[in-house]
């Protein structure tokens, strides 16, 4: 529901662990669990080690959960943006030429400053 503080409604959610963490899982399930519940997510950028979770190089282990297909599919039915902190994607290889996975991409942290700027909550999974 849309408020003074949060004009939108919207969240923008920052995600900080690593694709094969514990925290990634729950970092999705959480998002999965907030659209579900109706609250829209604005953008879902992904910092640090979670940069790798947009890699198209990313290959889950062996009986471990997707979470690229997962969090590629959250997103296509919520209809939000996979953003990655361009800064970390290079630390890993992932820049716009080589290694970004189909239907995500590189942008800057003014993603989360202009959510922060404008009253857009903001959540760090």
């Amino acid at each position: 529901m849309p408020t003074r503080v949060n004009p939108s409604g919207r969240v923008t959610v920052i995600v900080d662990a690593p694709p094969f963490s514990e925290r990634a899982g729950e970092a999705l399930d959480i998002a999965a669990a907030m659209t579900a519940a109706g609250t829209g997510i604005r953008a879902a950028f992904f910092i640090g080690g979670a940069v790798l979770t947009g890699a198209s190089f990313l290959s889950p282990p062996g009986g471990g959960p997707d979470l690229q297909r997962a969090w590629t599919e959250l997103s296509g039915k919520a209809g939000f943006p996979l953003l990655l902190c361009p800064t970390a994607a290079e630390q890993y290889g992932i820049t716009g030429d080589h290694g970004l996975q189909d239907g995500w991409q590189l942008s800057s942290l003014s993603v989360p400053g202009e959510s922060l700027s404008l009253g857009v909550r903001t959540v760090i999974l």
